[in-house]
């Protein structure tokens, strides 16, 4: 790997930085990469946006002239923009050693790599060894060999609540996934959770330890991301860039905005290989939930439906005391985070005839330590005219949830672990009820099931309809809708990405 001297660049003033992001960009080296990476900078920051422009398309230039090679090589890049908030982590001078590149069989093929920071103590790098090239170089050829072999290797991406009860065992339960690497904030974390053959990265792990070191691994080929909401973007985008299939945990994202922008970025040219991205939720790989929707198919038209999902968060759980949780930078609080379970359990038992296109709801905060708000209740009208209501608190005194759907000739309850089928008139009590109840206590989060799916859609090409990003994102729909008619006084809200 070979090193150029970069002359000092134009100063560009950042003193405030929106949130923590990264812009990622593959493909041709012209103006719509600079354009791009200046309108992200600019937008997720004070900077002025001429200042930006003029340092950023020095830098390419600097960079475009410096790297030699064959004429076709030297026409992409991978260029990344990562912004950080104020932080004392980088005041000294970090040292950084990139993991090898994959060697090319093509003669004059180059790869270069070059790095500046914008603001903040410099980046110094660390020349590879003889040992770091023996160590981690793959012969070429063999590398398409090598990845079909272990296509179902995995890294985990994060250390909380859900990853360490919901995810661990879930990969441990299925003989298709083998956990190879955990990746936390701080190796203390990760150290917690990690099976003892596991690797472990972090951000203070050191040189060589990082998730883009993670990511370059020729023998991971995919990762499950269950991060706090508003960290997972970019490291779904890093991953899908460096080819390597995602998993990653719902909300899709914390606002439909991002969630679009995120879908774009998958179906576009910046991801490598044939790398997918799945979102999970596991409501949808409940049997409880698809046997209802059977059973309501049964019985004629849906008339309506209610749902009532009560909790009550206290200070001091487990959810709770999770510092993102507690003082939460996006919307909606615990209705955005835990409310989506319940909005995708509803969207699973109802038919194509009766999913929602408007909605309209009024939201509170009945707890002054669940911000900004704890509780939604919400009116859905459906695209063959009728009407439900969504019920759902995690600050009151109420416990427990039902969901009910109404049909022509019954209708069907879903209660925890059971559901009850009725056929007939329940108002003049000619009617027959069936209770189910067998495997379903056994059935957990639905973490093994959403688990196996995704490694047999890896296995076969095709992802599993029910974990695609557009199904995750009528999911948020609904739930972000719901809080913005209640920001306008209930004014009713059309549903766009419904299917």
């Amino acid at each position: 790997m070979h090193f150029a001297s970069i002359s000092m660049l134009p100063p560009l003033q950042i003193t405030t930085v929106v949130s923590e992001k990264s812009y990622n960009y593959f493909g041709l080296v012209n103006n719509e990469m600079s354009s791009e990476a200046t309108s992200f900078l600019s937008k997720n920051s004070d900077a002025d946006l001429s200042d930006v422009e003029k340092v950023l398309q020095e830098f390419l230039s600097v960079a475009q002239e410096d790297c030699q090679g064959i004429e076709d090589c030297t026409a992409t890049a991978w260029v990344t923009v990562r912004m950080t908030k104020p932080t004392s982590e980088y005041v000294m001078p970090r040292w950084h050693r990139d993991g090898r590149m994959y060697p090319s069989d093509r003669e004059g093929q180059i790869h270069s790599k070059y790095a500046v920071t914008l603001v903040g103590a410099p980046t110094r790098v660390l020349a590879e060894s003889a040992q770091d090239r023996y160590t981690t170089a793959y012969p070429y050829e063999r590398r398409a060999t090598l990845i079909a072999r272990i296509d179902r290797n995995v890294g985990l991406i994060g250390s909380g609540i859900y990853a360490q009860e919901g995810h661990l065992p879930g990969i441990e339960a299925n003989p298709n996934l083998t956990l190879k690497a955990i990746f936390s904030r701080t190796l203390k974390s990760a150290q917690a959770i990690a099976p003892p053959s596991v690797d472990i990265y972090s951000n203070d792990s050191g040189v060589g330890k990082t998730y883009h070191d993670l990511l370059l691994r020729p023998d991971i080929h995919a990762v499950i991301i269950a991060l706090p909401i508003l960290a997972q973007p970019e490291y779904i985008e890093a991953a899908l860039a460096a080819g390597k299939h995602v998993l990653s945990e719902k909300p899709i994202a914390g606002d439909i905005q991002t969630a679009e922008r995120l879908i774009e970025f998958s179906k576009s040219d910046k991801v490598a290989g044939n790398a997918t991205w799945s979102v999970g939720e596991n409501f949808r790989f409940l049997g409880a939930f698809e046997y209802a929707k059977l059973e309501i198919g049964k019985l004629g038209r849906v008339l309506g439906f209610r749902v009532k999902s009560y909790k009550n968060v206290k200070p001091g759980g487990k959810y709770f005391e999770t510092e993102w949780r507690k003082k939460p930078e996006y919307q909606g609080g615990f209705l955005l985070d835990g409310g989506v379970h319940d909005i995708a359990g509803v969207r699973v038992m109802l038919s194509e005839s009766a999913k929602p296109v408007a909605l309209t709801a009024y939201t509170s905060q009945l707890q002054d330590y669940l911000p900004p708000v704890d509780t939604v209740d919400s009116i859905w009208r459906t695209a063959s005219g009728v009407s439900g209501t969504f019920c759902a608190s995690f600050g009151t005194s109420l416990s427990g949830s039902e969901f009910t759907v109404a049909c022509e000739n019954g209708s069907v309850t879903i209660s925890p672990n059971k559901v009850t089928v009725r056929q007939g008139d329940q108002e003049l009590g000619t009617f027959s009820e069936r209770h189910y109840q067998d495997g379903f206590d056994d059935e957990g989060y639905g973490t093994n099931q959403e688990l196996r799916a995704w490694a047999d859609s890896i296995a076969s090409g095709k992802p599993d309809a029910r974990q695609s990003p557009e199904e995750a994102l009528a999911d948020l729909e609904i739930l972000e809708k719901m809080l913005k008619s209640s920001e306008a006084d209930g004014m009713p809200q059309k549903l766009q990405y419904q299917i």
